[in-house]
């Protein structure tokens, strides 16, 4: 091959792999998450630390009096994830001292498992006011948020999907962070278009997605 799109895990035996390839002329673009170390051409995704700390902000407006949160995200060799816990972390610490970030758990990535994860933490760790997903199994979390009984947990969450949309409407979520998946898969092949046919390396180490909060009124059905 001459070229690798790839959404990898930050895992070394990924990266000596990935700079093999590089060693062989292959040119690597990363998308949706990233990989540190190698020698790719460019990172295409969300602003993955700014979107953690954008859900930061929305939790903290959400808490006005402070309150407790849990964080539920997906497998930790992902770096995307582990940039969006970082920013929103960050954001808490220096803006809402008030709200108390109680757990961060790790599931994979799935609705079975994060609904699991869920209704342990829910029990183990009251009262819980707010609720960080940063991966999938949304639809799983709110399931077990809505069997619980417990009213007003404020989710915040990523991605515009089906699900999301309904949990909306439903007034179980709060805000979700858009990140162009469109555009993810649309801008590597077209860099490495302009690379081979006109010789144009990308602008930016970083090329940069649109991220864009949605709410009940803004959200298309």
């Amino acid at each position: 091959i001459s070229a690798l799109v790839i959404s990898p895990l930050d895992e070394n035996s990924i990266k000596d792999e990935l700079n093999k390839l590089s060693n062989d002329n292959v040119k690597i673009v990363t998308y949706n998450t990233d990989i540190e170390g190698t020698d790719r051409m460019c990172f295409v995704g969300q602003d993955l630390k700014k979107s953690g700390r954008v859900a930061g902000d929305l939790i903290g407006k959400l808490l006005p009096d402070g309150g407790r949160v849990i964080v539920i995200s997906g497998p930790e060799k992902i770096k995307a994830l582990h940039d969006r816990i970082e920013g929103f972390l960050e954001v808490i610490k220096s803006e809402y001292p008030k709200v108390i970030v109680d757990a961060i758990t790790h599931n994979i990535d799935n609705d079975a498992d994060s609904y699991a994860h869920t209704v342990k933490m829910l029990k183990t760790h009251e009262p819980i006011n707010a609720i960080y997903i940063t991966a999938r199994g949304i639809a799983g979390v709110c399931r077990a948020v809505k069997e619980s009984g417990k009213k007003n947990i404020k989710i915040v969450c990523f991605d515009k999907i089906k699900e999301t949309i309904e949990l909306i409407n439903e007034k179980i979520i709060d805000f979700t962070i858009t990140q162009e998946p469109f555009m993810q898969g649309y801008l590597p092949i077209k860099i490495l278009f302009d690379y081979f046919f006109y010789n144009k390396m990308p602008a930016d180490e970083h090329v940069y997605t649109k991220l864009e909060i949605l709410t009940k009124q803004n959200i298309d059905s």
